[in-house]
């Protein structure tokens, strides 16, 4: 009690809105009195940027997330859930250094230090591909001007074996 006034909190928010309460205010007499309070609600960062979701098996994966604050607040970002060696710098870049095949779900929060958003997706990341080879050769090795040469051009590896003669 603070002189005849009693105050406490009639619930709290969840999820990541932490600044919206209500507020019970009673007096220990019979007056009777209206007060209004219109203080602005605190928004969430907004994502900006829609993530990348395929990637290849031992490439680097890179998607450049932004997320922007209505009352113009700082966003810090972290990763909340996915496979391991998925990080995110200050800046809301995310990075996996070797992608390891499969579909996996990442989430990524924005959060104002007021209120968060989260940004979810399904990344599918394919199999690496086999290595090309090529070869070239040409017939005959030396020929007179206007006499015909043969070029043979051969690959295999990548997504399978073509000649062209």
């Amino acid at each position: 009690m603070i002189g005849a006034l009693l105050l406490g909190f009639v619930s709290g928010a969840a999820g990541g809105n932490a600044a919206d309460q209500a507020i019970l205010v009673a007096t220990a007499d019979a007056a009777t009195g209206t007060a209004n309070l219109d203080e602005p609600v605190n928004q969430a960062p907004v994502f900006t940027t829609r993530p990348v979701t395929q990637a290849r098996a031992g490439k680097p994966y890179h998607y450049a997330a932004s997320a922007a604050d209505p009352e113009g607040d700082p966003v810090q970002y972290r990763v909340t859930r996915a496979p391991g060696g998925i990080s995110v710098s200050a800046s809301g870049h995310v990075s996996w250094d070797r992608p390891v095949a499969g579909d996996w779900t990442v989430t990524l929060r924005a959060d104002d230090g007021h209120a968060w958003r989260e940004q979810t997706w399904s990344l599918h990341v394919d199999e690496a591909a086999a290595a090309l080879d090529a070869s070239l050769s040409v017939s005959p090795e030396l020929a007179e001007p206007g006499a015909p040469v043969t070029l043979t051009v051969a690959s295999s590896g990548g997504s399978g074996t073509v000649t062209r003669t």
